[in-house]
């Protein structure tokens, strides 16, 4: 048993279906419906493109990833379903892992946040390493690299108080989860 097990709000959040990621249908730029509104369906527009998992705006390339955060006191964690942008060469390359089943090949590549994350703000974009996925049906992780709040936030854990703020700031309030 953990001490958050002590905490009211900790068992309420339990008791609605426990902790929840937060993820993004697209990158923020992205100005065009979203392949949910498509029933799942692949998004485009002219030379855009949006898919449940790589995005194309104008010559900018993007990967959908996660961003994993330890709750501190609990087995589980957070993690946020972010795009990054990456340069051309790295999502292609990117694509041919879904052929090969190969993704060693993007362990440290670099790429940028390019969604704003609810309870952090950031004067600059996010810069982060990519860390390959596993299997095929998974995604990438990322790392941070600048020392920022969201870097703390990774390296040390969140604690209750801080993701009953990113859900309050996603307007997901836990108490209506």
């Amino acid at each position: 048993m953990s001490l958050l097990s002590l905490d009211s709000r900790w068992r309420a959040l339990q008791e609605k279906g426990g902790v929840y990621d937060i993820g993004f249908d697209a990158p923020s730029d992205w100005d065009h419906a979203s392949w949910r509104d498509r029933d799942g369906a692949d998004v485009q527009v002219g030379a855009d493109r949006l898919t449940p998992d790589l995005c194309k705006i104008s010559t900018d390339h993007f990967i959908r990833a996660t961003l994993p955060l330890e709750i501190r006191g609990a087995d589980e964690g957070f993690a946020f379903g972010v795009w990054v942008l990456v340069n051309r060469s790295d999502f292609l390359t990117y694509i041919d892992g879904f052929s090969s089943g190969d993704f060693s090949h993007l362990n440290g590549l670099e790429s940028v946040i390019c969604n704003d994350l609810p309870g952090f703000d950031a004067d600059e974009p996010y810069s982060c390493t990519l860390i390959a996925p596993q299997t095929q049906d998974a995604r990438p992780s990322l790392t941070l690299n600048d020392a920022t709040d969201l870097k703390s936030a990774q390296e040390n854990g969140v604690s209750l108080d801080q993701l009953l703020h990113i859900y309050a700031a996603a307007s997901m309030d836990a108490e209506q989860a």
